[in-house]
């Protein structure tokens, strides 16, 4: 018997300058998709896990 246990991961996107939670969900690239001008940290599964600026890519830091 062979079960297959599928991992869901969920993320949180933070804007950094009002610090509240303006997106959640399990697709991160749809999540990333518009958002406004600004700094956010990116949380999955409740731990941070980088910083995205829509204004500065060379701004975008993994951790």
């Amino acid at each position: 018997m062979n079960i297959h246990n599928e991992v869901v991961k969920m993320y949180e996107l933070m804007n950094l300058s009002t610090g509240k939670i303006v997106r959640k969900g399990e697709a991160l690239e749809k999540l990333l998709q518009d958002l406004p001008e600004g700094l956010y940290e990116i949380k999955e599964d409740g731990e941070f896990v980088r910083f995205y600026s829509t204004t500065k890519p060379e701004h975008q830091c993994w951790i």
